[in-house]
């Protein structure tokens, strides 16, 4: 299998930017900061996107209320299922945590679900998409566990994994980065305000 030169720089800049957000949630930066959590999103997600986005052709179709509406309940649904399932597991780790400021709140519901959105659905998801090297199945695998594992903490890797699959395969199947970050934002407000998991 050859890569261009472009598609080893992508993956480079991938594992950079896995490599620094491990080091800077290693030093409770991104959790204990809100306005640098933001920063780092913006930086490290949004202008990669940006810059992909500049670059390439990206397709994304509008997707009916109706059927919007059914896919962020199935997303919601998703998400309380497994926070339930993880409840019932460890009930110690989701209810000790402090109350959330309106910066995290921002940071959580709305910047996060934009840049990793665009980041993973679009960067990643839609560049392997257009290599064609592996098979749809193995690249709404694969992005969702890179998705997974920038999460970090080994709750939240689990807990992202199933999200990240479901909202890749929105994207596969309908192009609608718009409702990926729809569902994504609900998920985290639901994990934010029933779970207090971040």
């Amino acid at each position: 299998m050859c890569f261009t030169q472009k598609t080893k720089h992508n993956i480079v800049y991938i594992i950079v930017a896995f490599l620094f957000n491990y080091l800077l949630s290693y030093l409770s930066l991104l959790r204990n900061h809100a306005l640098f959590f933001i920063i780092f999103q913006l930086v490290i997600f949004g202008v990669p996107s940006f810059i992909y986005l500049k670059n390439n052709e990206v397709e994304f179709n509008r997707v009916s209320f109706l059927k919007s509406i059914c896919l962020f309940c199935i997303g919601i649904f998703i998400i309380i299922s497994q926070l339930e399932i993880f409840r019932l597991l460890n009930p110690d780790y989701l209810f000790d945590k402090p109350e959330i400021g309106f910066l995290s709140l921002i940071s959580v519901v709305l910047i996060s679900p934009i840049t990793e959105e665009y980041f993973f659905r679009v960067f990643v998801f839609d560049n392997l998409m257009k290599k064609k090297i592996y098979k749809s199945i193995y690249i709404v695998f694969l992005t969702s566990l890179i998705f997974a594992v920038f999460h970090i903490n080994i709750y939240s890797i689990i807990f992202s994994l199933i999200p990240g699959l479901y909202l890749s395969y929105i994207m596969l199947k309908y192009k609608s980065i718009k409702n990926c970050i729809l569902m994504h934002s609900g998920m985290n407000l639901v994990s934010l305000y029933l779970y207090k998991l971040f």
